[in-house]
């Protein structure tokens, strides 16, 4: 039960600081919910077809424990917390060409909204790598004792 709390802690509490090893376990689960979403949109030869609702949600909806982990992981390198807003800000944009229609397919072929993706996911990666190599405060032990108060 106990490994129960700390994960729905991580995954969905904006308060309190989690040390590196716990934001890397609650970005792969998040990953994971990603990529093997259950509302796939239908493959059109080898590209994705358009995004139903569904998937769509499923997408938007996953932002939440992104920005909570990220949040409490901005929080425990010293950094301002809106910073850790800006992540799953920038990932959801990134969403955004193919939920409005700019890339039904996500055929990267238009340069313009190819362009404006890969600056997305750049950005986004920059922000990943900097909160997950970059010392926190606190030690894992620290953390989850901060997580219970």
């Amino acid at each position: 039960m106990h490994y129960v709390n700390l994960l729905a802690h991580i995954l969905f509490s904006f308060r309190g600081a989690i040390d590196r090893r716990s934001y890397l376990i609650g970005m792969v689960i998040a990953a994971i919910a990603y990529m093997f979403s259950p509302f796939k949109p239908p493959n059109v030869g080898d590209l994705a077809g358009p995004p139903s609702l569904l998937s769509q949600l499923w997408d938007y909806l996953w932002l939440i424990p992104l920005a909570a982990i990220t949040i409490k992981r901005v929080r425990d390198i010293g950094w301002p917390v809106w910073l850790g807003y800006i992540y799953p800000a920038v990932v959801g944009l990134s969403f955004l060409p193919w939920s409005i229609g700019w890339l039904p397919t996500r055929d990267l072929s238009d340069s313009a909204s190819a362009a404006i993706q890969i600056y997305l996911l750049v950005g986004a990666a920059w922000i990943l790598i900097c909160v997950s190599v970059r010392p926190g405060r606190f030690a894992g032990s620290q953390s989850a004792s901060a997580m219970r108060s």
